[in-house]
């Protein structure tokens, strides 16, 4: 069984995920009012992002709900709860492609 952590190291813990939630938080603002490309956080995801689910992600996407995911998530054989840090290069890929048709120009 692993040593218990401290009081103090269970708060640096929880700032440390509070602030992780606050940052993909305002990614996902910034997704949805597309002043972010989800593409670029798929294509080379900040470290905060690195372990938080793909489908998390994609549900920032404007036009991409519940419904759409599964089917985009079938289409590319991808679990929706992998993870960015996860991905393989070529689904990627692939994923980035099947968001294009969500990004005009």
């Amino acid at each position: 069984m692993p040593p218990g952590r401290s009081s103090q190291q269970r708060l640096e813990a929880l700032a440390q995920a509070n602030q992780i939630r606050a940052l993909r938080a305002a990614d996902k603002r910034s997704i949805k009012s597309r002043q972010i490309d989800a593409r670029a956080v798929i294509l080379s995801p900040a470290a905060y992002w690195e372990g938080a689910r793909i489908a998390d992600l994609l549900l920032s996407v404007p036009a991409i709900g519940h419904g759409k995911l599964k089917k985009i998530l079938k289409r590319q054989v991808i679990s929706p709860s992998r993870t960015l840090a996860g991905l393989t290069d070529l689904q990627r890929s692939r994923l980035i492609k099947e968001l294009d048709r969500y990004y005009p120009g």
